[in-house]
């Protein structure tokens, strides 16, 4: 291997060359915004509802990226919305604007 300072045999590069990789949407940066406003006690203010969770869904937009409502929808590409409870974002947010 070669961060044990060994170097990797030419068997070992046609298995690594049969690897694949799966890349799937973010989530770190949701968690991260969630526990803040955990931690902040706005998840409290707000209570439980579809549009708490819209606005939380909001807070983590515009933290993330200073775009529009309708770039909070296309940010749902890359990251995980269902950690804020939201499943279909794309129409709830239409219905909002």
């Amino acid at each position: 291997m070669a961060l044990s300072g060994k170097l990797i045999s030419p068997q070992t590069e046609n298995d690594l060359s049969k690897m694949t990789y799966q890349t799937g949407k973010t989530v770190g940066s949701c968690m991260i915004v969630d526990n803040l406003l955990n931690e902040l006690g706005i998840s409290a203010a707000l209570g439980k509802s579809n549009m708490a969770d819209l606005v939380k869904w909001l807070i983590f937009a515009r933290l993330n990226e200073q775009g529009s409502r309708l770039s909070s929808v296309r940010l749902a590409d890359r990251h995980d919305a269902s950690l804020f409870g939201l499943k279909n974002l794309m129409k709830i947010i239409y219905i909002v604007l």
